[in-house]
């Protein structure tokens, strides 16, 4: 039975690695790719991005608006303070942490299991020690807040 898994394991991972490795994106002379635009379409996108803005800039209106009351502003990152400082490497850590591992996650989706387990390792190494490092920040932080 044990023999039976091992092969079946082993034939599984041959499958993988003998599977070509397909290309979504083609590469294309710049005589033979037109792009044609409708003028009509490009008019509609123009008008869906300005409203777009528009509420965003109402929203970040009302946001400062909200902050001003409490005395801050949007730019309240502060790496003079040295207490302040220690919060924002948490959170900055933190944050690079998440985005790069989960950079890693999609390089070794795309690349279908074929040649990306490098990347991905050297991505998720990096995602952990920016999160370690953010780790240790909020410790330093915790202290100085509360010393």
């Amino acid at each position: 039975m044990k023999n039976l898994k091992f092969f079946t394991l082993l034939a599984f991972a041959a499958l993988l690695f003998a599977a070509p490795k397909a290309h979504a994106v083609m590469a294309l002379d710049a005589d033979v790719v037109v792009v044609e635009e409708d003028a009509a379409t490009t008019v509609t996108l123009t008008k869906k991005q300005e409203r777009k803005l528009a509420k965003m800039e109402k929203r970040m209106a009302k946001m400062e608006q909200r902050l001003a009351k409490d005395g801050k502003t949007m730019q309240d990152v502060d790496f003079n303070d040295p207490v302040k400082k220690w919060m924002w490497f948490w959170i900055f850590g933190w944050a690079a942490g998440i985005v790069i591992y989960i950079i890693g996650i999609a390089a070794i989706t795309g690349s279908a299991f074929t040649g990306g387990f490098g990347i991905w390792a050297i991505l998720s190494i990096l995602g952990y020690l920016c999160w370690l490092f953010g780790s240790i920040s909020l410790i330093i932080w915790l202290i100085k807040m509360f010393s």
